[in-house]
């Protein structure tokens, strides 16, 4: 009995050694895994153990630093700004993604503190610096804090809220989207404030902040809802217009038909299999053309981005008379890479190839999506023919360089620095009589 109350006495007496021995604790296995796992769920981001182990070392020898060695008034600012820095470069996500992403992890995790602090106190009739200074206090405190910001994340995964939509936002729409979210944090941060005050305006301070944070987050909800339901748009135009074109085509070969058969006959009772030959290839080509839009299917291709892409492109090409060639034998959603960057060096290579083949006599491009389990990769292969055979592979990925009229010569080059940022990615580039080909390997680590 006499030990139970001297670990009682130990734990309810100030103890600054004690407070901070359970700082770090809590720092290194409960915030900082908290703080990748909203990261990942809120921004769909598929990472490996190397990623994971590394954002949460880094981040969380930086904010123990912050701890012991930073003015407590500036050393959540930094801890934010250091953040931003690990998730940008760790996880090799876009400027406003990342930006997203923080800023939906500080309303969370600001909005959490102050929403158990006000009762904390209130309830067990003490000061915020009792809180700080008595261990038995900080741990409580923490321990519930950390319970919401875990419910929120549980929230986040059932509603299976995404911020992936908003990357189709218009650049105003971001740059208003952006402003917007500096300004709630701001907002609540200061009524935040007020609430540790513990005046007789903390009631007030207390209930805006809850019924702000609650307006900010449905606001989120409904701008991600209406960004997903404007893409499914797109994605469902754009597939009325390929079955409309299906229709045209099985209609136009079951006018035909009749006379196919007629003229397959004709080269058969001649026995003229040169003729025979000849006329089958052209029916393949129709054929071809019949299974491409077949292809292009939003329950084939799963990503909206993606399919919106490859349905551009392909319309671009035949409206340049390219014989446009689709197989995609894959789950693009297990790719590890992100949506955005996969959608940007894909875009490059196929504006690439368009030009060059419909400059070309032969004018073909040649797209195909496979899985590779057995060396754990995925790859993408885009081919072309072109006219240029004397073209150098080694140059073409240098900046400015580019044989288009009107054009900078960025596109490959983008593309390069997108593959520096990302080891798991290569692109082999090679040429042959016939065709100009670019390989996407994208591993799985």
């Amino acid at each position: 009995m006499g030990f139970l109350n001297n670990l009682f006495s130990y734990f309810s007496s100030y103890n600054s050694m004690l407070i901070n021995s359970f700082s770090v604790i809590f720092i290194i296995f409960i915030e900082n895994p908290l703080k990748l796992k909203l990261v990942k769920l809120v921004s769909d981001l598929k990472t490996s153990t190397k990623q994971n182990v590394l954002y949460v070392i880094l981040l969380s020898v930086f904010m123990v630093c912050l701890e012991f060695f930073i003015d407590n008034n500036y050393n959540i600012f930094i801890g934010y700004i250091f953040n931003f820095i690990l998730i940008y470069f760790i996880f090799k996500m876009n400027l406003f993604k990342t930006f997203l992403t923080m800023s939906i992890s500080i309303l969370i995790f600001m909005f959490s503190y102050i929403f158990v602090l006000v009762p904390f106190i209130k309830i067990f009739n003490i000061s915020y610096l009792m809180i700080q200074q008595i261990p038995l206090y900080y741990i409580a405190f923490l321990l519930i804090f950390y319970t919401i910001v875990a419910l929120f994340l549980i929230a986040i995964n059932y509603t299976k809220f995404k911020i992936d939509y908003l990357d189709c936002l218009n650049r105003k729409s971001k740059i208003l989207f952006t402003i917007y979210n500096i300004f709630s944090i701001s907002l609540i941060y200061i009524f935040g404030n007020n609430c540790l005050k513990l005046d007789e305006n903390i009631f007030v301070n207390y209930i805006f902040t809850i019924f702000y944070f609650i307006g900010n987050m449905v606001i989120y909800i409904l701008i991600t809802k209406y960004s997903s339901l404007k893409l499914d748009l797109e994605v469902a135009n754009n597939y009325n217009q390929v079955l409309s074109n299906i229709n045209d085509t099985v209609r136009a070969f079951k006018h035909d038909f009749a006379n196919i058969i007629a003229s397959i006959g004709g080269f058969i009772s001649t026995n003229d299999m040169l003729g025979l030959k000849k006329f089958y290839l052209s029916l393949e080509t129709d054929y071809n053309e019949l299974n491409n839009l077949y292809t292009l299917n939003p329950e084939l291709i799963s990503n909206s981005g993606v399919y919106n892409l490859l349905n551009q492109k392909y319309n671009l090409a035949v409206s340049n008379g390219i014989k446009f060639n689709l197989s995609y034998f894959v789950d693009i959603n297990n790719f590890n890479i992100s949506i955005y960057e996969l959608t940007r060096i894909l875009g490059i290579l196929i504006d690439n190839a368009i030009d060059a083949a419909k400059s070309s006599h032969e004018k073909i491009l040649n797209v195909s999506f496979k899985s590779e389990p057995k060396k754990h990769r995925n790859v993408i292969v885009v081919q072309n023919s072109y006219l240029d055979k004397n073209l150098d592979i080694d140059d073409i990925f240098r900046k400015g360089i580019t044989s288009k009229v009107n054009h900078t010569g960025l596109g490959l080059w983008e593309v390069k620095k997108i593959l520096g940022k990302n080891p798991n990615l290569d692109l082999y580039t090679s040429k042959d009589d016939l065709l100009f080909t670019q390989q996407l390997e994208i591993y799985d680590c």
